[in-house]
């Protein structure tokens, strides 16, 4: 009888055991694939992927691979030590998508390269990336060093991968003397093989850089700020930007600075849907700028930034009415939201019969700029029937606005949401 009691007790523990819910094994790092760890490492921070180069082979690899496809350096030391080492380390040069180079606002500490495109580097520099690289290695491509403009050009043309370029030089500082920015540009791009989607720098659009977009046949956004006087282009010429390149181009962004002959013609025979114009201090009537042609009517996003505390007016905001009404997208940056404006805005809203997303930008986020743009904004949804959603950037803190229309009858329930 007492074993009989033993073996029950023993099958009593056994299906006891059996529902308690063992704890996971953990999954080796090892086994887990190559594409997973990617994606994860894209949420990773730049110290923390520099720290993961340091662990082990395999994930030194990814590493430095996450770390190179977008690079974006922001102070003087970082834009020369990537180009050096994309100069100097074959092995980083295919890993690079993605390249911004913002040169007119990176700071440049006391005694520190400089990235004057003519001014030669410092004896010093060359000495410390000598001993840094190896005497010989450097004494091999010792032409690459001599100023940042052979630095940079060597650089780009060895990124066959590059797919995003952002290169923004300082303007007005004499960083790119007029008489020779087709030279520079003609330089810098003038070699390169790689096929960009997108494409934004402050070089002068002129004959260079014209030779250097028939050849980008995936291009889809381009960002021009400033143009050669138009007497020294010949947009007549079959040869300029010839029919069939850009075939891939739905946005162009552009400034008060480009003529609008220009505009017309990259606009001409491409089906551009979206727009981003800046207007700088002292355009007053920006009608004739926004004359790009029969191209208007494909417009379905435009984006408009003006400089001037005093702009927009009420006349450049019914001249971006008048001039593009077919738009579902509205983008407009003014420098402070003023009473003026949400007013203006609200008389120009009932004239859009398909707008249906509008942003709002203020540059200078005042305290009382929220209950002015919430005040606004139900203005502006009851001018506008079609409006569904208003994005302010007013704050620290994006504002999302949505209306939602009720089927029954043209009532609308305003949804406040903070983001």
């Amino acid at each position: 009888m007492r074993d009989i009691l033993n073996i029950s007790a023993r099958r009593t523990r056994r299906a006891s055991s059996a529902l308690i819910l063992q704890p996971s094994r953990a999954i080796p790092l090892a086994t887990v694939p190559d594409e997973v760890l990617e994606q994860i490492l894209q949420f990773c921070t730049r110290a923390s992927l520099l720290r993961l180069t340091q662990t082990c082979h395999r994930l030194s690899l990814l590493a430095t691979k996450a770390i190179y496809r977008h690079v974006r350096p922001t102070t003087t030391p970082q834009i020369v030590g990537f180009l050096v080492a994309v100069c100097f380390y074959p092995h980083t040069r295919p890993l690079v998508r993605r390249l911004e180079l913002d040169i007119k606002h990176a700071p440049a500490p006391a005694h520190e390269v400089s990235l004057s495109l003519y001014e030669p580097f410092h004896r010093t520099d060359v000495v410390r990336w000598a001993l840094k690289l190896g005497t010989r290695r450097v004494l091999a491509h010792r032409y690459v060093l001599r100023d940042f403009q052979s630095l940079l050009a060597a650089a780009l043309g060895h990124m066959g991968n590059l797919t995003h370029l952002e290169l923004l030089f300082p303007e007005g500082s004499g960083a790119v003397p007029r008489d020779d920015e087709d030279v520079v540009t003609r330089r810098l791009l003038g070699q390169c093989t790689f096929q960009l989607t997108r494409l934004n720098t402050t070089l002068r659009f002129g004959s260079a850089l014209a030779a250097f977009l028939q050849k980008q046949h995936s291009l889809r956004e381009l960002q021009i700020c400033t143009a050669a006087p138009l007497a020294s282009l010949d947009v007549t010429d079959p040869k300029f930007l010839q029919k069939g390149t850009l075939s891939s181009l739905v946005c162009l962004s552009w400034t008060s600075r480009v003529p609008v002959e220009i505009v017309r013609h990259l606009m001409r025979g491409r089906e551009v849907y979206k727009i981003n114009i800046a207007f700088y201090v002292g355009v007053g009537d920006i009608a004739p700028l926004l004359d790009i042609g029969a191209g208007w009517e494909n417009i379905r996003i435009a984006n408009f930034t003006f400089r001037d505390s005093r702009q927009p007016t009420y006349a450049q905001l019914e001249a971006i009415c008048a001039r593009f009404p077919n738009v579902v997208g509205l983008g407009i940056a003014i420098v402070t939201l003023t009473e003026d404006f949400g007013v203006n805005l609200a008389k120009v809203l009932s004239r859009y019969p398909h707008l249906k997303c509008l942003l709002i930008y203020d540059q200078t986020h005042e305290t009382d700029a929220y209950k002015k743009a919430v005040q606004y904004s139900r203005r502006w949804f009851k001018e506008c029937a079609t409006l569904t959603r208003i994005r302010l950037y007013v704050c620290d803190s994006p504002i999302k606005l949505g209306k939602k229309v009720r089927r029954s009858a043209t009532f609308y329930d305003d949804l406040l949401r903070l983001t």
